[in-house]
């Protein structure tokens, strides 16, 4: 027998990393460089002269767009190599909304703001480091779920949920439903 086990919601706010390290769009490559080395991250954001965020800079721009094109990297400067715009995703929205921001925009950071102001950043790494957090959560659910009961004796007749005939009802909760609905509230019946 199976629970319901839906996926309990962790927000973006928990998991993000803060703060933001960020440089200017008239900084040099070569400051980038320098500041990820530095902090340990493989991102900066980059904010224009009246310090909004523009865009984000990434190891994998440096390297495609600079050291494989053989350009002076202490020469160019962050305006020119920065992806834009910053996605974004409010500190409140699910880590499930923010994988599905990232997978459908195919990138592997966004921007975190509160009541529009940048606040932190969310990564592929930050989203991995949760998962076990994201287990505990779903095991002490199951844990702490009710039981279900389901009688092994099937019987046909008509569905008490949704009213359609069944020759497989399964009498769960004092109810005769067939497969589908159990299958729709998460009982699978295990032999």
């Amino acid at each position: 027998m199976s629970r319901n086990t839906e996926v309990p919601e962790i927000t973006v706010e928990e998991i993000m990393s803060a703060p933001v390290v960020t440089l200017k769009t008239t900084n040099t490559v070569l400051d980038a460089a320098i500041k990820m080395d530095n902090y340990g991250i493989s991102g900066i954001v980059i904010l224009d002269s009246s310090n909004k965020p523009v865009g984000m800079v990434t190891e994998r721009d440096i390297i495609t767009r600079v050291v494989t094109k053989r350009l002076d990297p202490a020469k160019v400067t962050l305006a020119e190599v920065m992806s834009t715009p910053l996605h974004t995703i409010d500190v409140s929205k699910s880590v499930m909304k923010a994988l599905d921001s990232m997978r459908l925009r195919k990138i592997r950071r966004l921007g975190v703001t509160r009541d529009g102001e940048l606040v932190g950043i969310l990564t592929e790494r930050d989203i991995l480091t949760a998962v076990p957090a994201i287990y505990e959560k779903l095991v002490q659910k199951i844990r702490t779920a009710p039981q279900l009961t389901i009688n092994r004796d099937h019987t046909e007749g008509y569905c008490e949920e949704c009213e359609q005939w069944s020759e497989l009802l399964t009498f769960v909760e004092g109810k005769y439903i067939c497969e589908d609905c159990r299958m729709e509230r998460g009982i699978s019946e295990s032999t």
